[in-house]
């Protein structure tokens, strides 16, 4: 009823307001121009999404990218804004760290030269070095040949590499060596906005209550040169859950981290929250703080006001498999935006609604959103959405499809 009577009040005021536009309120009114033949009508200037309301935001123009961006699990955009960095499954189950144009689809593979001997490693979650012609990604340990727990995501078995495009090199920053015992590896790594961090995650060897193993979240200073190195690596394990934690990269001033963890020992890792914390690790601010919904995948805008995210609020999802590992089956969840204080929630996607024109685009299935990403001019987003393709109900009947969409601040009102 609160709502309804600010909706009806937000109306009133806004017709009373219209006529005042461009003149002072004791001003006579000037006459209105004679219309010239052909021109175009004029339309009020949109303000930036970052200083908006959210519930004056508006999702538009929300596309599926073509066939190269499907089978893709994790995106960033390009510095240009012009091109998505992902890393992307083929057939044979392993993975490339890839650069796709979103107009022309043109594919460059920023991992192709670390193929050695004949044998290709799973490459992936590529990020540009804002300061610096290269990247860094995540790339399977020479001596792992187990290719699922070295996928990109799971943070087992893999190192940090760096590409220097200058000279063409490829360059190991950590050397986690191979254990199944006592699993160590890297995922997710993120640049600090001046090029001189690097934020990723990780299994740091100790036994945990998941197929991941024990993890925690990792910062270093990142030294660049011919040979490129990271040092000063420092751990952090913010919460009292070190079952699961993902970097999702630094606020635009570098002064704290996003990052993804569940904070209760008793929190199932797939009921993790959406959190800052300072560099240094302390005055964590739990964003979200659920119990029982999956909250993942968050991106933050170029001038970190607002934040888009994966959530299931609002689903009831009653078993995802013994610790979890039936999620990507029996999961849906929608994206959703907030301000960076937590505050004004809003669920912007309605994939999982039957009849609504977002289940069209995947085809009335079950969908469940992924990675998101916001392209540096703050108008545009990215999101993976991955979809049943069938009723089997299995991985082999899931695709994923990247979808962009456009969000102006308008007058209208949104739930």
């Amino acid at each position: 009823m609160t709502r309804k009577i600010n909706y009806i009040v937000g109306m009133l005021t806004l017709v009373m307001w219209l006529p005042l536009v461009g003149q002072e309120a004791d001003a006579p009114a000037a006459p209105a121009p004679k219309p010239t033949a052909g021109a175009a009508k004029a339309e009020k200037p949109k303000g930036d999404v970052e200083d908006a309301r959210i519930s004056f935001i508006q999702m538009t123009n929300l596309r599926a990218l073509g066939k190269e961006f499907e089978g893709v699990d994790y995106i960033l955009w390009s510095q240009d804004g012009k091109r998505l960095l992902v890393d992307r499954r083929y057939v044979d189950k392993r993975t490339d760290a890839l650069e796709i144009d979103i107009t022309s689809e043109a594919v460059k593979n920023l991992s192709s030269g670390r193929q050695g001997n004949g044998f290709r490693y799973n490459n992936g979650a590529p990020a540009w070095n804002p300061n610096d012609k290269g990247y860094v990604f995540v790339g399977q340990s020479d001596k792992s040949k187990d290719f699922a727990r070295s996928i990109p995501s799971n943070g087992q078995q893999c190192n940090l590499w760096y590409y220097n495009e200058a000279n063409g090199k490829y360059t190991a920053l950590t050397s986690y060596q191979l254990s199944f015992t006592n699993p160590r590896g890297v995922a997710m790594p993120r640049f600090s906005s001046d090029g001189k961090q690097i934020f990723w995650c990780g299994a740091d060897g100790g036994k945990g209550n998941t197929f991941w193993g024990q993890r925690a979240l990792f910062i270093g200073d990142f030294i660049p040169g011919t040979v490129p190195r990271v040092k000063n690596i420092k751990k952090l394990q913010p919460s009292n859950n070190h079952d699961f934690y993902e970097s999702y990269g630094f606020t635009p001033d570098g002064k704290k981290l996003l990052f993804v963890a569940p904070f209760e020992k008793e929190t199932p890792w797939y009921a993790a929250d959406i959190c800052f914390m300072n560099v240094d690790g302390t005055e964590v601010q739990n964003l979200t703080n659920t119990t029982q919904v999956w909250d993942r995948y968050p991106s933050l805008s170029p001038k970190g006001k607002k934040i888009i995210w994966s959530s299931s609020e609002g689903f009831e999802i009653a078993y995802l498999g013994i610790g979890g590992n039936r999620w990507q089956l029996e999961l849906k969840s929608e994206l959703w935006i907030m301000n960076s204080n937590g505050q004004d929630k809003r669920q912007l996607t309605r994939f999982n609604r039957r009849g609504s024109e977002h289940s069209f685009l995947v085809n009335g299935r079950r969908a469940y959103v992924g990675m998101t990403a916001w392209n540096p001019d703050g108008k545009q987003i990215a999101f993976v959405v991955y979809h049943d393709q069938t009723l089997s109900g299995s991985m082999d009947g899931l695709l994923s499809r990247v979808f962009v969409a456009d969000l102006v601040e308008s007058n209208v009102y949104n739930e």
